[in-house]
């Protein structure tokens, strides 16, 4: 929690924005993929919940230039019942409510798949015990292996991460005040792909912001999915997701969040 987070912070955000100006003179420009993927869930009668999940994944590629962007939201409300015995009575609350922003832009190095890559990141879960996390991180990018149906790509690189803590009360009820928490980290990405035929293929991504320091907190995230194509443009996909967070503000925070959904995917 120094100063000398700064300066390492800028070096990713540079890297964008080189990458910005270069690509306004590119001469051969790649196709965009675009994956939009919604799910919702609403129920009535003894119980009333509602959820909704949204994802936009871009990809573009370009002679020089491979980048990837990622918006993603999740929101639900529940009917909970407040208080005890005859006091009891059932309220509409929010239960969950999460905004994810990355981009990670890769420079290749040759006709393959080594790069160098900028990684930013800004992350809002109002029930994860933080304001905001965010990361910025820069290093080397390529695939592991290739095969006929299957592959693996990966990054690994220095960065800093970002975060604020909510407020809260420690076990003796002191009011507890937020905090901001710059820490080095160590981060590594990859993502496996395999294709059991052309319409279905499982994917398992895997990402770790490692913190060095003995309080400071590292973030871990998975995504195990099988999506089948249903025709040209629409898929179905089923997914399993985790989240951890070695350190949290408050003990009765999880550190550990896991999601499973079924949604659609529109690709164009």
């Amino acid at each position: 929690m120094t100063n000398r987070a700064v300066p390492l912070f800028l070096i990713p955000s540079l890297f964008v924005s080189v990458h910005a100006l270069a690509t306004e003179h590119e001469e051969h420009q790649g196709p965009v993929s675009v994956d939009a993927e919604v799910g919702a869930l609403l129920t009535n009668g003894n119980t009333q919940s509602s959820a909704f999940k949204g994802k936009v994944d871009i990809n573009h590629e370009l002679k020089h230039w491979r980048n990837e962007y990622i918006v993603e939201g999740l929101y639900k409300r529940d009917e909970v019942t407040v208080g005890d015995g005859d006091d009891a009575y059932k309220e509409d609350q929010v239960t969950a409510e999460k905004y994810f922003f990355s981009a990670q832009t890769d420079y290749k190095l040759n006709s393959e798949y080594q790069g160098v890559f900028g990684y930013v990141s800004y992350e809002e879960n109002k029930f994860s015990g933080y304001k905001y996390q965010s990361t910025a991180a820069f290093g080397y990018s390529d695939r592991a292996f290739q095969g006929k149906n299957q592959h693996m790509d990966y990054s690994v690189g220095p960065g800093m991460s970002m975060a604020e803590t909510e407020p809260s009360e420690d076990e003796d009820g002191v009011y507890v005040p937020a905090d901001k928490q710059d820490a080095v980290i160590l981060r590594v990405s990859a993502k496996y792909v395999y294709r059991f035929n052309p319409n279905t293929k499982f994917t398992q991504s895997l990402s770790s912001d490692i913190a060095f320091g003995d309080e400071d907190n590292t973030r871990t995230k998975s995504e195990t999915a099988i999506t089948a194509a249903l025709n040209g443009s629409f898929a179905i996909k089923t997914s399993f997701k985790y989240e951890h967070n070695s350190v949290v503000s408050d003990e009765d925070i999880e550190q550990t969040d896991t999601q499973t959904a079924v949604t659609f995917v529109y690709t164009y």
